[in-house]
């Protein structure tokens, strides 16, 4: 049974076969050379022109990848930056409350302490009163007694 190739690769291995045929006299190779480099010039012409306009292509989406990467690390730089300096204030805001705080809290214990002074100030004027005014009541009672006698 004789194994029979797709046509296409048919045509392929018989395109080897010419090409490989090998005349050995310098005129016959120049010309063979003359000839392909003449017919393969304007394809090979065309598809280096496709070639190289993919690769402009190409260069031109790298380049701007490569702009909107930088501007997407700008925007992120500016972005950290941003949240850096409202920690920073909520940091400083968080200070300057604490230190509300405990002068707040300094003032309020000032403000028992003197409180704490008047209560017992009015509670030995009030005990002076007493004794004063019970001091005055046995005066009258004896100025009373007096005048009766």
């Amino acid at each position: 049974m004789e194994k029979r190739l797709h046509p296409v690769f048919q045509e392929k291995t018989q395109q080897t076969r010419i090409q490989t045929q090998f005349d050995p006299t310098p005129e016959s190779l120049t010309g063979q050379l003359q000839k392909k480099d003449l017919s393969a010039d304007p394809k090979l012409q065309e598809a280096l022109n496709e070639q190289q306009l993919k690769i402009n292509r190409f260069s031109q989406r790298l380049h701007n990848t490569e702009m909107r990467m930088e501007i997407f690390t700008e925007e992120m730089r500016t972005q950290i930056t941003k949240i850096s300096s409202r920690f920073n204030e909520v940091g400083l805001n968080h200070t300057k409350i604490e230190s509300m705080i405990e002068r707040h809290n300094s003032i309020l214990h000032a403000f028992e302490k003197r409180i704490n002074q008047m209560v017992k100030l009015l509670e030995n004027s009030q005990t002076q009163l007493l004794t004063t005014q019970a001091a005055l009541e046995d005066a009258r009672r004896e100025i009373m007694k007096l005048k009766k006698l």
